[in-house]
């Protein structure tokens, strides 16, 4: 599968380039929150599929504005990822959370067990969830279960 933009991941690490219509985006190989702030139509969402099909395993957090926003990835991500048996992309491997009607039932299981997001892949919400709700889930991808939630220090390298 390709996406309209793809990503070049680095040869030497985690760190991928994306090349939009306006240029060039170099992502570093640090671990960290980045954000790529372009005009409309220069190419961010599309890098951000190749994004998510190539590293889902290192965890994804992806973060939008609308709640319109975050479904249209939410379903790409199902019916594109999780739909291929040869992405290897699992269904409860994804989490949105919203406050759409649509979305009720995850948004249950979040508030019931906040903890879960840490080993979920790829975790979909929107800016102001993210500012309002407990950072520190957010921002930890643990594959191993046994993993103590750390209280979030302010540091987002």
């Amino acid at each position: 599968m390709k996406e309209l933009f793809n990503i070049s991941p680095h040869s030497t690490g985690d760190g991928f380039t994306m090349d939009l219509k306006t240029g060039e985006v170099d992502v570093p190989d640090e671990y960290g929150g980045y954000i790529i702030s372009t005009s409309m139509g220069a190419g961010k969402t599309e890098s951000i599929k190749s994004m998510i099909r190539q590293k889902y395993n290192d965890g994804i957090l992806y973060c939008v504005d609308t709640k319109e926003e975050l479904k249209k990835m939410y379903c790409w991500i199902i019916d594109e990822l999780v739909k291929d048996k040869s992405c290897g992309l699992n269904y409860n491997d994804v989490m949105i959370v919203s406050s759409d009607k649509d979305f009720q039932y995850q948004l249950s299981l979040y508030r019931d067990n906040p903890e879960m997001l840490m080993y979920k892949k790829v975790i979909l919400i929107t800016h102001v969830r993210f500012w309002t709700d407990l950072i520190n889930y957010f921002l930890i991808y643990s594959p191993d279960k046994n993993e103590e939630v750390r209280p979030f220090d302010g540091d987002f390298a």
